[in-house]
């Protein structure tokens, strides 16, 4: 076979191939038609509430260098489920009704700090047990505590409850090379 018989073929396949990356590239508009845009993605990234990425969720990136970005929807420090939770943890404990708290659901019983009227609505839509409510917010607490001090991204991937007070095992997920580690909390510190 000829020589430039073969050039032109090579150059006619690269430049058809370039053509079809160029078009189905073009198409893609959105993260979540980057995130499914299967072999055209050179990297999907997962960023943690570090640095300059905080408001950033996940990065998407084509292999044209196309970047999209899903944002974080960031639950505030008091966002409504925490901060109904927190008044329903402590109108239980100030309640004289002898209710288990795996029994009592928030917003139903008496207390003598009753909750506020956002959270009664709040428990009206999303019922929760006191228990419920507090094993949330020790689950929150537990995490700011095992990933305060990482100085890299991660992602939570498992939250054990253990038998003692104030003990949780954590396992985290590194965002930039995907090393998993666990994190043990013995009285609410870290013990490894």
């Amino acid at each position: 076979m000829d020589k430039r018989i073969v050039i032109f073929l090579l150059i006619f396949i690269v430049g058809s191939l370039a053509g079809i990356v160029g078009y189905s590239n073009a198409k893609i508009t959105t993260f979540e038609e980057c995130e499914n845009a299967g072999w055209l993605v050179r990297s999907i990234k997962v960023y943690d509430y570090v640095g300059d990425y905080g408001s950033i969720e996940k990065e998407c990136t084509l292999w044209t260098g196309k970047n999209f970005v899903k944002q974080r929807v960031q639950e505030e420090e008091n966002s409504p489920k925490t901060q109904c939770c927190e008044e329903c943890k402590t109108a239980f404990n100030k309640s004289p009704v002898g209710f288990e708290p795996e029994i009592a659901m928030c917003g139903k019983f008496n207390s003598g700090q009753p909750i506020n009227e956002n959270c009664e609505l709040f428990f009206e839509n999303n019922p929760m047990s006191v228990s419920a409510c507090k094993s949330y917010l020790d689950i929150k607490r537990a995490i700011e505590i095992a990933t305060a001090h990482l100085s890299f991204p991660t992602t939570v991937v498992e939250v054990e409850k253990l038998e003692c007070y104030g003990c949780f095992s954590i396992t985290l997920q590194r965002d930039d090379n995907q090393h998993q580690f666990t994190t043990t909390l013995n009285d609410w510190k870290i013990t490894n």
